[in-house]
This record gives structure tokens, sequence and C-alpha cells, in this order.
């Protein structure tokens, strides 16, 4: 049975440190197992769907970026328009890190750079080193907030339970660092007893008496209650886990089925010493936002029921998206092929070549066809072709190859999609009926990037043969002609 941590039985200062690194795939959460597990940021961001104003702001970031570097400016006007086809790659990845140095112009990252500045001060505070110390020498504004903060914890009793450890949700899947457990001796009176996340499994109930402490996080965004879709979730993921994990120092390199695990490069993959401990008991009704900031420290609460139900909610969407990208027909896949009948594609290619004859303007209608065949191959040895530049029409020879006693056979066991559209252009050859026909194949084999050579080749000119034969008319025995023809073939 899994043990809590009652807020009697807290380790007392100095903290130790608790975050487990991320250095698993993607930033993922890494464990001294090898375990990966998504980051709570990750998770939640599934239930985040109103970014319209971090998109707009960021827009904004960039405007005021590129107008205060002129330099940027003249980068990206030095690129020219965008061509008719969009950018490459590179050109891409070119303007990219023009609108990244854009915002870093526009201090974009002053924000963040400063919040995470608050967090270390308060976080120094809360570990026990002395207000004046951690104080001295900050700008007014940040050490006026620095001794609301404080304030506020002297004035209210608040005890520090834990600081920046990593907890492990499994039914989630998912790990997350919470900044603080703290013990609030007014919650108990406000709201009554409360409950743990181990419900009735708690070994601790009769020591802390539903006086539970709570998970409290330092904010010094602007307005944090404007974030509420990633704060409630993110906070009742801490709540609700039952491990902790707990570095023990060094690393040690993975092992798997009894041998270490490697890299591609050669080099073993290390993960850091550690263990898992029973996590703190936390209230589950609320966790607490310290929003810290023009120099008051204002507190919070979050709402964990609601929170949860969005974290549940973004898991599913996480396990939704992943089965919606399944390969078709795989176990779980949104998309399986419908058992019913289809039609072949040498029927479509047959299809498309014969409407192609009638769909080009500059070809000669059915009568002139029907002229042109009777008069013999002299006039079926051109084909129209458009210059697409310039969109003239002009009438090419089409390509004589030297004859071939009989079309060799596609290599067997070549099941590319190019190998599949050379055996239905051979079929397509030995059912055309004329040399208008034969040149309408050899343009669509043109246009699709199929070589007129090898066995297409061959069965060109073999049909081609047939089709010109003096003695066609006798096409139509059971016997063979010179030509090549045999019976069973068409006409």
């Amino acid at each position: 049975m899994t043990q809590g941590i009652s807020a009697a039985q807290a380790p007392q200062l100095p903290f130790a440190a608790g975050a487990m690194p991320t250095t698993g795939r993607w930033g993922w959460y890494q464990d001294h197992d090898g375990n990966i597990y998504r980051r709570t940021s990750t998770l939640v961001k599934e239930v985040e769907t109103d970014n319209r104003y971090l998109d707009l702001w960021k827009l904004r970031q960039v405007a005021e970026g590129m107008s205060v570097r002129d330099d940027l400016v003249l980068a990206l006007k030095a690129m020219g328009r965008p061509p008719a086809a969009g950018w490459s790659k590179e050109q891409k990845k070119q303007i990219d890190e023009l609108v990244e140095t854009a915002m870093q112009a526009a201090k974009t990252t002053d924000g963040a750079t400063t919040g995470t500045a608050m967090h270390t001060l308060t976080e120094r505070v809360d570990r026990g080193e002395p207000l004046a110390a951690v104080a001295a020498g900050l700008p007014a504004a940040a050490a006026q907030s620095l001794r609301a903060y404080a304030k506020l914890r002297e004035l209210n009793g608040w005890r520090t339970i834990e600081i920046e450890r990593t907890v492990v949700v499994d039914e989630l899947e998912v790990a997350g660092t919470f900044d603080r457990v703290d013990h609030l001796p007014e919650l108990v009176t406000l709201l009554g007893p409360g409950t743990c996340q181990y419900g009735d499994a708690c070994p601790d109930a009769g020591l802390h008496g539903g006086d539970l402490p709570v998970v409290v996080d330092v904010k010094t965004e602007k307005d944090p209650t404007r974030n509420g879709l990633h704060i409630g979730p993110q906070l009742a993921i801490y709540s609700r886990a039952r491990r902790m994990w707990r570095p023990t120092g060094g690393s040690h390199p993975l092992m798997r089925n009894g041998e270490v695990a490697r890299y591609p490069s050669g080099d073993p993959i290390m993960v850091p010493n550690g263990e898992y401990v029973p996590a703190p008991c936390v209230r589950q009704d609320v966790a607490v936002v310290v929003h810290v900031g023009e120099g008051d420290a204002n507190p919070l609460l979050v709402n964990l029921a609601e929170g949860w139900s969005a974290a549940v909610a973004a898991y599913e969407q996480i396990n939704r998206k992943a089965r919606a990208g399944r390969k078709v027909g795989a176990a779980g896949a949104w998309f399986v092929p419908l058992p019913t009948q289809r039609p072949s594609r040498l029927t479509t290619f047959v299809e498309t070549a014969a409407a192609a004859r009638y769909a080009d303007p500059d070809r000669p209608g059915p009568e002139q066809a029907d002229e042109s065949v009777a008069a013999g191959p002299a006039v079926r040895e051109e084909i129209a072709v458009r210059d697409p530049a310039s969109g003239i029409v002009t009438w090419q020879p089409v390509p004589a190859p030297p004859a071939a006693e009989a079309p060799l056979p596609v290599e067997v066991g070549d099941r590319s999609e190019l190998a599949e559209t050379r055996q239905q252009l051979i079929a397509a050859i030995w059912q055309a009926r004329t040399v208008d026909a034969l040149a309408i194949l050899w343009k669509m084999a043109q246009d699709r990037g199929v070589h007129w050579s090898g066995p297409v080749e061959m069965a060109g000119n073999a049909r081609r043969r047939q089709i010109e034969c003096g003695q066609r008319a006798l096409h139509t025995g059971s016997g063979k002609c010179a030509c090549g023809w045999m019976a069973g073939q068409v006409a």
C-alpha cells in the first residue's frame, strides 16, 4: 500500500532538490530506470484552445522588433518576393531566424526572465535564507514584491513542506514539478477538513485530521486568472500524484535486455540515480496560486475539480489524436479499407488516355484521325505539343526507337508505384487500336514522368508494327501474322 506524508511528518529545512531531469525524448522527464513521462505543461496544452490573444501578441512583437532593427527588414527584403511555388525549406528557416531575432529585439524574453528570477528569489526565502540577504541589491519593485510574499507567509503562518519536486501521475502517464507544497492553517477553518489523493487508503488520516497541506504555485504574469486552462489542470495533476521522485546523486548507464543501451553514435545512454518515495498528502478540492508582482503578493484559490476534469480531457484528446493518426487498417485506427470492388488502375488509365484525345482542341478530330490512319504511318509520326511557357502548339515527331522482336516484362517483384504504372502502360499499349492512341499514351507517359524506354518502348514499337501492318485486315483469324500479331490479341 502506498503511503503518504502528512504535514507533521514533513522534512525540515534545508530541503533537498528534487526535480527529475528532462533528458528523455523531446524534453520529456526521464527517471532512474529510463522511463519517460510527458511533461504536464505539454499535456495541458491540449485544452488550451483559445490562443488568439497570444498569437496576436506574438505578431505585435515581431512587428515591433522589425521596426527597431532596420537590418532585419533589409535581410527580409533581400530575399525578394516569394516564388509561385512558395519558399524553399532553407528560405523558411532563414525567415524563422529573422522572426526569432525580431522577437528578441522586442524584448519578449524580459517577462520570462523576470518571472524566473522572482521564482528563484521566493524559493530562496522559502528554503530559509534571511529575507534581508535575499532582497539586498534588488530593484525597488522586485524587492517590494519579495517582501510582500514573505510577509504574507509570516502573517498567516504558512509552512513549507516540499519545494520543487517532480511527481508522477500514472493515470495520465505524465510527470511534472510543482513549486511548493505548503501547510496553510487557515484553510481547515475556511473550508473544513479536506481529503487527500490516497482516499480511504491514506494511513495518515489520524495524524493530520483533515488539516492537509496544499499545492502552491508562484505566478508572476500580469493576470494569472486569464490562464486558468493551463494553471487549473496543471495544479490538479500535481495534487493527484502518489509517487514523488528523489534524486540520490550521480548517474548510471541505462540497461536494456541485460546490455548497456546506447545512442546511434555508440555512446551509452546515461540516466540519473534516484528512487520514488510517496508524495505528500495534499487537499484535493483546492490549490493556491500566489500572484507575486507590482509590489504585492495576492493568494488565489484554484478549483481542482474543474482542473482535474480538464486534465483528463487533455489526456483523452492526446490519445484520440494518436488513434486518428494511426496507419490505415492498424488496430484502433480511425480509417480502415472498405471491402468493396474498385476499378482497376488499368481501366481508368485507358479511359483517361481515350478522353485526352478529345479534350485537346489542337488534336485532329475523329474524321481527320480516321483519314490519317487510312493514309498510313507518315501522318501519324507527328504529335501536337504545347509549349508551357508561350502556349504555342507545334507538331513534333513521335520518337521512333529501334524495333524489338517482343516486349520484355517488368522485373518480377518490383512493386513500386512507378513499376505498377509501367505495367499498366504496357497493358494499355497492347489495347491501342490506332497510332494516334499510341501517341496519346506516349504523351501521358511524359507527363507522368514514365520514361518511354525498356519494356514500354519495346511494347510500343511492337504494337505499332501490328497497327501499321499491311495485312491488318487479316488480324481476325486464329493464326498469326509476320508483324507479330497472333490470335487472342486486339486486332
